[in-house]
């Protein structure tokens, strides 16, 4: 007869009644030699229950390992506890033999494992001892182990009284006490550059915990870096980024009993862009004639509204232009000089936080083309009413030109009247006129 409350984490407890009349769900643990001789104890009664003699000597493990046998709808874990039947096992192998098996069980699922009091038969090892081992191995998971003898006969009379199976009818572990995890502050948006302390504390009275943080998708705790620091039950980010978006836990572990925490619930930190990556545009294109006007435009999206935004200019990895509130860069009469790669560089104001644009080309081309213009028909005098076609071309680049027209040399391009109308490379006037 067994009694188990059902709880989270690890459990332990002893039973009445005999080993083998756990249930089949269960999974079994015994001790065994690298030679695998069994000539007495528990070994010969689980070798009668169970078959499989030659797969423990095909798998070949040594002291400290553990054997596992899938006996139909059961794992049976042979504890490997010394290297010959006729020797005696040490606390170490036994140890190790439990964490082999203890990892088997977290990797197969398994949460329910009975056994003897492993080693303290013909072994000799001390049961207070192995009863500590059991209980560090498997004080994190949330593994229920029952440790029972090899049958109800074979206690003494005294352990058979009720006043004695009511005192040990059951013995658990402490259950351990809970984590919990807070934000301070509790942001409901968090943007790039912004602090955030993550603080962890334990209920239930106890004192003097150590706190250690995880973050989900990494194998090890989370430690202090450039951007963060843990002091006490704080872990704090001071300027925050992409990459601390996930879930994080923590959990808390102190000299004494209980000695761990569980593990708390998940917390989720979402950090968004405070502002994008900016794109560097170079107008009128990445190719310009000697002289020609170019404007460097320099686009990123804000996030955050208030954000104010500084900008800075570079080419060839040299300073163009420091900070500033404009977002473009303007070359009035590009040289060959300006020829190279240009870069732009933006920063939150206050923040620190900068992000810099890819690089983009600029070539100055020299030998600007000139354009010749002519009249079309026939030469000579024009008279008043006549109509008079001008044509303009560059040479030897044909293709892709947009024509403004003037007059007298005046500043502004001529636009179409009544009597006159541009359309592409030629300008006429329908009627001329004094």
């Amino acid at each position: 007869m067994r009694k188990r409350v059902e709880t989270h984490g690890f459990q332990l407890q002893q039973m009445r009644g005999d080993l083998f009349t756990c249930p089949r769900s269960e999974a079994l643990a015994h001790c065994i030699s690298e030679d695998c001789q069994i000539g007495a104890g528990i070994a010969t009664l689980v070798r009668e229950k169970f078959s499989g003699v030659q797969d423990l000597l095909s798998q070949k493990r040594k002291a400290g390992e553990c054997v596992v046998l899938n006996q139909g709808n059961r794992f049976v874990y042979y504890l490997v506890t010394k290297g010959k039947s006729h020797q005696k096992p040490s606390c170490g192998s036994l140890w190790k033999s439990l964490e082999a098996m203890r990892n088997h069980c977290i990797a197969k699922g398994v949460t329910s494992v009975s056994m003897p009091r492993t080693g303290c038969g013909l072994d000799h090892l001390e049961w207070k001892r192995v009863l500590g081992i059991i209980k560090d191995v498997f004080k994190d998971t949330d593994i229920h182990i029952t440790v029972a003898p090899l049958f109800k006969e074979n206690l003494s009379p005294v352990e058979q009284s009720p006043p004695f199976q009511r005192r040990r009818a059951c013995i658990s572990a402490t259950e351990r006490p809970q984590a919990v995890l807070t934000q301070e502050p509790a942001w409901t948006q968090m943007y790039e550059s912004e602090s955030v302390t993550l603080r962890c504390q334990v209920q239930g009275g106890y004192t003097d915990w150590r706190f250690t943080w995880y973050k989900a998708g990494r194998n090890a705790p989370v430690t202090q870096d450039y951007y963060s620091s843990i002091y006490g039950d704080r872990f704090t980010i001071s300027s925050a980024t992409g990459d601390h978006s996930g879930e994080y836990t923590c959990k808390g572990e102190r000299r004494g009993n209980p000695p761990y925490s569980k593990t708390s619930d998940a917390l989720t930190l979402r950090v968004s862009e405070l502002f994008s990556t900016p794109t560097l545009t170079v107008l009128p294109g990445a190719s310009v004639w000697e002289g020609e006007a170019v404007t460097l435009q320099c686009g990123a999206h804000i996030n955050k509204q208030g954000t104010q935004l500084q900008y800075r200019y570079s080419k060839d990895n040299g300073t163009v232009r420091g900070a500033g509130s404009q977002d473009q860069h303007s070359i009035p009469a590009a040289g060959l000089r300006d020829t190279g790669r240009y870069q732009c560089e933006v920063e939150a104001a206050g923040t620190g936080l900068k992000k810099r644009s890819a690089s983009v080309s600029l070539t100055v081309r020299a030998g600007r083309p000139k354009p010749a213009l002519s009249r079309e028909g026939r030469g000579g005098e024009i008279f008043e009413g006549d109509t008079v076609t001008l044509s303009c071309s560059v040479q030897p680049y044909s293709t892709g030109w947009r024509y403004l027209w003037y007059k007298d040399r005046q500043g502004a391009p001529v636009y179409q009247t009544d009597s006159s109308s541009g359309t592409g490379a030629g300008y006429t006037i329908s009627a001329a006129a004094l």
